[in-house]
C-alpha cells in the first residue's frame, strides 16, 4: 500500500511541477544567489525568502535580463531533463548486397548400395 501512496504522490508532484507552476512562473522572480559582481547580490538573492532585504526593493519591480539568465525555476528545471533514451532497437530490415545465384552442383554418378545383399526367406505360399 506505501509504494502505491508514493506513486500517486510523485505523478501529482509531477503533474503541479510540469503543467502549472513550470510554465506560469515568471522568468527571474526567483535567482540563484552569487554570480554577481556587486556586493549587495547576496543581500537582493536573500530578500525575498528570508525577509532581510529591507524596504529597498518592492513587489512592483520586474526582474532584469540579469535576473532572467539566473531563474533558479528555469535552473532547476534544466537539471531535473532526463537524458535522451538509448535506442537499441535493430535497424529494419534491408538488402545489404545482391549476391549472384551459383550453379546447383551435378552428380555425375549415384552408387546404390542395397541394405540387404543376401537370400530372403522363402515366401510361404
Amino acid at each position: 500500500m506505501r509504494p502505491r501512496i508514493g506513486h500517486i504522490a510523485l505523478i501529482l508532484f509531477q503533474t503541479l511541477w510540469l503543467n502549472v507552476i513550470l510554465p506560469g512562473h515568471t522568468r527571474g522572480i526567483v535567482t540563484l544567489p552569487g554570480g554577481s559582481d556587486d556586493p549587495a547580490a547576496g543581500k537582493l538573492a536573500c530578500s525575498g525568502c528570508c525577509g532581510a532585504g529591507g524596504s529597498d526593493s518592492s513587489p512592483k519591480d520586474k526582474p532584469t535580463p540579469r535576473d532572467r539568465a539566473r531563474c533558479a525555476i528555469c535552473f532547476f528545471a534544466a537539471r531535473l531533463t532526463a537524458p535522451p533514451v538509448v535506442n537499441l532497437r535493430p535497424p529494419p530490415m534491408e538488402f545489404t548486397a545482391l549476391v549472384p545465384i551459383s550453379r546447383p552442383a551435378v552428380v555425375e554418378s549415384l552408387q546404390i548400395i542395397p541394405a540387404y545383399d543376401c537370400r530372403a526367406p522363402p515366401a510361404l505360399g
